[in-house]
């Protein structure tokens, strides 16, 4: 009980969030900016912190890669790291169906080149071909996932609108 110790090397991360969140509490500035203020807490205690936070009228600015805050925030902000950015209203329900059919599609897809090559194995082995690999420019799954290198990029554009590339 005599040991003296420094709170950053004794506290976990959660911890060291929590104790911030309660300072953020104890002084309710009418506006807050979280960096990554959640990445070490559950969701549960993550919501606990944010729907206090709401409820004590603290305007939250938050900086997350967490879809899990979106529901306590009415606008998004989003640089795309090019010097490029979007605002706009944030409808946390849509976007975050939106997102998981997204993660669905890329999942499905990254099987896509292991069921091709399956697909060649077994019209081999029966001496068959596939409809799945014939098309008329080619093959259909050639055509599902184009080679990124066999066409141009597309042109981007920064917030001015623009190009990149001027």
């Amino acid at each position: 009980w005599d040991a003296v110790n420094e709170w950053p090397d004794v506290l976990s991360g959660g911890e060291k969030q929590r104790v911030a969140m309660a300072r953020l509490f104890y002084h309710r500035p009418k506006y807050a900016i979280l960096d990554e203020c959640t990445s070490a807490v559950s969701v549960d205690v993550e919501g606990s912190m944010y729907t206090r936070a709401k409820e004590s009228g603290i305007t939250l600015l938050t900086v997350s890669h967490r879809p899990t805050l979106w529901k306590y925030h009415e606008f998004l902000l989003q640089f795309d790291g090019s010097g490029g950015w979007s605002f706009s209203p944030l409808n946390a329900v849509l976007r975050t169906s939106l997102r998981e059919e997204k993660e669905q599609l890329e999942a499905r897809l990254m099987d896509v080149p292991k069921m091709s090559r399956r697909l060649k194995e077994l019209c081999e082995a029966l001496s068959e071909e596939s409809v799945a690999l014939r098309s008329p420019s080619g093959t259909a799954l050639a055509a599902l996932c184009p080679d990124p290198a066999a066409s141009p990029p597309a042109a981007s554009h920064n917030e001015s609108g623009e190009d990149d590339d001027e």
